[in-house]
């Protein structure tokens, strides 16, 4: 004889699977995962070209141009302290947008004959 299943107790016949989870439950659960592994992988990522972080430093005023490459990662830090970015001292690829914004903006101040600061 067939069992007959009211609404929900088909329903949620249909979508449990093992360990009890939903179907929508399992899907968020994948797509957390799979962002989570997107974001993740960003330390994960080449720096840039360090001749190109150092004269974006310089344009912005937070390197010497005679200063030794070693000084590089401490100005980077400092940049990144002033953008409220995380201070690893590395040229990630949101440290590295938001130096060019600035040389950018910087830029186009001085252009414009209008003062920097």
């Amino acid at each position: 004889m067939a069992t007959l299943h009211t609404g929900r107790a088909r329903s949620a016949a249909l979508t449990r699977g093992s360990g009890g989870r939903t179907r929508a439950g399992r899907l968020l659960h994948a797509a957390k995962g799979l962002l989570g592994a997107l974001f993740d992988a960003a330390p994960a990522l080449p720096e840039a070209e360090p001749a190109e972080i150092r004269r974006l430093l310089i344009e912005t005023g937070h390197l010497d141009p005679g200063a030794l490459p070693g000084v590089r990662p401490v100005a980077l830090a400092r940049f990144q302290r002033e953008a409220g970015l995380p201070e690893t001292g590395a040229a990630d690829p949101r440290t590295v947008s938001r130096l060019a914004a600035e040389a950018a903006r910087i830029r186009e101040l001085r252009e414009l004959g209008l003062p920097v600061g």
